[in-house]
């Protein structure tokens, strides 16, 4: 089953839980993109989401981000087995804003 994002921004986080490599990537490209934090009152929203609704990043997502569906309430994570693959020791729940702005939200 495929995915095909609404642009509804309802599932766009700030708390995620990333790899290492996912927070290297993001730091990577925020500073490629010269990308300023907006909505600085928002601090439960994704950084990354933009004005429009759409990812800033989405090429270069998160795993979570990756396979995540908000219209599948009972499964929501469509390729489990992605996760399964990773050990959790791996993951890090991480405040976006802090971990790659620097930034500690309202």
């Amino acid at each position: 089953m495929k995915f095909e994002c609404s642009k509804c921004g309802k599932c766009c986080s700030n708390y995620l839980p990333l790899q290492k490599e996912e927070i290297k990537t993001m730091k990577k490209l925020a500073i490629k993109e010269n990308k300023q934090l907006l909505n600085k009152e928002w601090y439960s929203i994704c950084p990354f989401l933009n004005y429009k609704n759409e990812c800033d990043i989405y090429e270069n997502r998160p795993l979570i981000c990756r396979e995540y569906s908000c219209y599948n309430y009972e499964h929501n994570i469509y390729n489990l087995e992605a996760f399964s693959k990773i050990p959790e020791e791996n993951f890090k729940i991480t405040n976006v804003r802090k971990e790659i702005f620097n930034d500690e939200g309202v």
